[in-house]
Order: structure tokens, then C-alpha cells, then sequence
């Protein structure tokens, strides 16, 4: 199409690295709050990846469990 080339960003979707467990790691920072609302209205989150506007559907399950993992007791690595 005629936006392939503005940017010179041709091609960077095949050298973004995001995946699925990234886009997690960038909900849990959102805190349980959000995370809660987000659940609350029971349908998937959308999340778009700012580097190749990969779009992740995060269903409710995958929420819950990030915010089992925001909530929970912090473990040091």
C-alpha cells in the first residue's frame, strides 16, 4: 500500500521481539486496580504493541492470572 515506506519503518514487524508474555509484563505494571476493571467488564483487553502495532487479545483467564501475580507475595530473583 502507499504507507508502506513512511518512517523508512518498512519491515520492523519482523524484527519487533514482543510477544504475548512482554504485553504481560506491561499489564501487571498497570497495578490490581486496573487490572480489576479490566476483568470486571469480562471481555478481552486489547493491548497493541507500540513498536509494530502487533494487536494481543488478553482474555479474561490471562488477566486473572496477572493479577495473581501483581498481588501476590513478591518473590526477589
Amino acid at each position: 500500500g502507499p504507507f508502506e515506506f513512511i518512517g523508512g519503518q518498512r519491515g520492523v514487524r519482523l524484527h519487533c521481539r514482543c510477544s504475548a508474555e512482554r504485553i504481560g509484563e506491561r499489564l501487571a505494571l498497570l497495578g490490581t486496580v486496573d487490572l480489576d476493571e479490566m476483568i470486571a467488564e469480562n471481555k478481552p483487553a486489547e493491548v497493541v504493541c507500540n513498536y509494530c502495532n502487533t494487536r494481543y487479545q488478553i482474555g479474561r483467564p490471562e488477566l486473572e492470572h496477572i493479577r495473581a501475580r501483581v498481588a501476590g507475595p513478591r518473590e526477589s530473583n
